[in-house]
């Protein structure tokens, strides 16, 4: 069963869909196969995976088993629903012993015990039917997904080459001049008929320095110029991914992905090309080997092709434990980093302990996979290679030492062998090493194909300029895959330019999700956006975000001074800056620090309150100037005073304002409110006219805090009238 391990959290069914597809001979990589079923943020049922399947030819069902015993009579592998959140296939159970895949930490071996405790009691079988048909990957398909050689590198590498191929010259040269020493030397008694052959080794050997320094002068820029492209290409395709990418994977494992181009980087800038040349000049000695002695070239030969042939018999368990050991890895990155931004959760929370045991458990968990692969792939594996390094040359020169009684060759010409022996079994290490490498680098590329693969957002139309701040919303809908159920149903708005509308409703009613839709984070299901009566498709993306100010729930600020994140490298004057500062009740506080605006910002804006950060994305969104303005409880952590000075800052750059508050007290003012529940608007109108008319925005009204006693005030006047 091949293992295939998750790479969002939610992909866990889809893994185990491809592990099954790949067991009966469809080799359908996870990327490709996202494209047909994304599992979205919210992942997929097993009867989503179900239809799934039979959609590439398998007949499935969905079963109930009570225990874990009814599991015994499955005689082909099958998904398990696991922990009532997550799903495995279990490759076999003999009723004691049970062989887990697990996407999530990779294969695992359990008693029964262990097993009941996971099993939540649906079965997914699937074996292939009339339609199904086998699949072969396209050779290297993750490593096309990627432009690997930037303009220039090609020149660099067969430089390297070249270089390469010299120093390998002058180390096989060696061996034909120790031949030729042995066979004469003795006959010569003069130091002077050894000077000239010390002085053609002396300057060889020099040559041979020089040679070798400037390869490293180019293989070092090689490197450089590679690591610049790579990093350069996948870091610039990760920030033009659409939004939907970030919400399913965590900012750990992105960042341990965009690592992974380093490993890229190396195997590209000192292996492919050192490889092409190890194997060129392994085939050059084994002729020469062949010619000296054909039964010795044949030794060798053999030597190094059994040494291939249990490479290739160990590849899938290499890979396996790779995969293991990079998703351990990954996870653990992840709850470092997790707990970095957390912080002050973690410490107010008083669970630190319990932090660094789940984190302890990850950690070990990829030192264990690390040991278990280097037990692998350096001990059993290399180890091989090593051994026959080492005593392949001495079984050669024995052999030789044979054919030289005989009268096959000289004394010379055995030497000459063993010379050439312990060079070519180095090569063939160092090939084999290459090959080792390539195989950790390929999965390393598995990992970052998923940012390759993914489609990036489009550049919209060529239009620059929004001719109206008005916004209009046409029966738009959304869902965040094809299989998942709308978050926004049927939504229809028309918002004058300059205008102040409301969005209120319960949590998870569809507010933010219809915020981030306006603000072109997300693309609408079904419907259309237009701004200024044009559809947003026709608008270049980025000027049309250039015009739409957004301050979501939580803010981020970079870790750069307060000044660069107030202005976002544009130029605009710092008097500007500080009036808008002042506008927004922070300026006496930023002016007591020690270093003014100029003070730096730590990570994630730790060294500022709630209410500081939250004034200082308002600031840094209204200097950009924006026509369109989304709020999404931009002033829940400010208190009245700064609330009421931060809305007339709003209100004095005249755009289009889309509000949305749990606060009810702040949109009383607003010139439209639109109710939302379950994805839809069920009230819409003026404060006043839903007070009168609208129970579900009345109710809402009276459960917020400051709602509840103008409510009471309301009711009494309406007894009183």
């Amino acid at each position: 069963m091949p293992a295939v391990t998750q790479v969002a959290q939610t992909e866990c069914g889809l893994c185990c869909c491809v592990s099954l597809l790949r067991y009966y001979g469809r080799d359908e990589g996870i990327s490709e196969v996202r494209e047909d079923m994304d599992a979205g943020r919210d992942g997929l049922s097993a009867r989503q995976l179900a239809r799934f399947l039979e959609s590439r030819g398998m007949r499935s069902r969905l079963l109930s088993a009570r225990s874990v015993a009814a599991l015994t009579r499955f005689d082909s592998p099958v998904i398990l629903f696991w922990d009532d959140h997550h799903f495995v296939v279990l490759e076999s159970f003999d009723g004691d012993q049970a062989v887990v895949m697990d996407p999530a930490v990779g294969r695992r071996r359990m008693t029964s015990d262990e097993l009941a405790r996971h099993f939540s009691g649906v079965v997914l079988t699937a074996e292939p039917g009339p339609a199904f048909r086998r699949l072969r990957r396209r050779p290297f398909a993750d490593w096309r997904t990627m432009p690997l050689l930037p303009e220039g590198a090609g020149r660099r590498m067969a430089g390297v080459g070249a270089l390469s191929l010299a120093a390998y010259a002058a180390v096989l040269g060696i061996p034909l001049l120790t031949e030729w020493s042995v066979d004469r030397f003795s006959g010569w008694t003069e130091l002077g008929d050894h000077l000239w052959v010390i002085g053609m080794v002396v300057g060889a050997a020099v040559g041979y320095y020089l040679l070798h320094l400037l390869r490293i002068l180019l293989l070092s820029s090689l490197v450089s110029v590679l690591g610049r492209h790579l990093m350069d290409h996948a870091f610039t395709r990760l920030l033009l991914l659409p939004y939907r990418f970030f919400t399913t994977r965590q900012p750990g494992e992105l960042l341990f992905r965009l690592g992974s181009v380093n490993a890229v980087r190396d195997m590209l800038s000192s292996r492919v090309a050192q490889g092409v040349l190890d194997v060129g000049t392994m085939v050059c000695v084994s002729g020469y080997l062949l010619h000296v002695e054909w039964r010795l070239g044949l030794m060798a030969l053999a030597l190094v092709l059994g040494n291939a042939g249990y490479l290739a018999a160990t590849r899938l368990r290499v890979l396996e434990a790779v995969d293991m050991e990079i998703t351990h890895l990954g996870r653990s990155q992840s709850l470092q980093l997790d707990a970095i931004v957390s912080i002050p959760t973690i410490k107010m929370g008083g669970y630190a302990d319990q932090y660094l045991d789940t984190w302890r458990e990850t950690y070990a968990a990829s030192l264990d996979a690390m040991k278990a692969r280097m037990r692998l792939q350096q001990g059993q594996v290399t180890g091989v290679a090593a051994t026959i390094q080492m005593f392949g040359p001495l079984l050669l020169l024995l052999a030789s030492l044979y054919f030289v009684g005989r009268g096959t060759i000289s004394i010379g010409g055995a030497i000459a062998v063993q010379t050439v022996a312990a060079t070519y079994f180095a090569i063939s290490t160092s090939v084999f090493q290459a090959y080792a490498e390539f195989t950790e680098t390929s999965r390393y590329m598995s990992r970052l194909s998923d940012i390759t693969r993914t489609e990036p957002e489009g550049h919209g139309g060529d239009r620059k300029e929004l001719e109206s701040a008005s916004v209009q919303l046409d029966q738009v809908s959304f869902r965040y895959t094809r299989h998942s159920e709308p978050v926004v149903r049927d939504v229809t708005m028309d918002i004058p330019a300059g205008a102040r509308v409301a969005l209120v409703g319960a949590s998870g009613s569809g507010k933010s999700t219809l915020a981030r839709i306006v603000c072109g984070l997300h693309e609408p299901t079904s419907g259309s956006v237009r701004f200024g009566g044009r559809d947003a498709g026709e608008y270049d993306r980025d000027s049309l975000r250039r015009v739409i100010g957004y301050i979501p729930q939580e803010v981020h600020l970079h870790n750069r001074s307060i000044l660069e994140n107030l202005t976002l490298g544009q130029d605009i004057p710092e008097e500007t800056v500080r009036e808008f500062c002042r506008e927004a009740g922070i300026l006496d506080f930023l002016d007591d620090l020690p270093m003014g605006l100029q003070t730096l910002v730590a990570e994630m804006g730790s060294n500022f309150s709630g209410g500081q950060r939250q004034r200082l994305a308002i600031v840094r969104t209204l200097l950009q100037r924006p026509s369109i303005l989304v709020m999404d409880e931009a002033t829940a952590s400010l208190d009245t005073v700064n609330e009421r000075r931060v809305t007339r800052l709003i209100e004095g750059i005249g755009a289009t304002q889309i509000v949305i508050a749990h606060r009810l007290s702040t949109i009383e003012s607003a010139d439209l409110i639109y109710v939302f529940d379950q994805g839809r608007i069920v009230e819409q109108g003026t404060h006043s006219e839903l007070m009168d008319g609208g129970s579900v925005y009345r109710d809402l009204y009276a459960a917020t805090a400051d709602g509840a006693g103008r409510t009471a005030e309301l009711l009494v006047e309406g007894a009183g009238a």
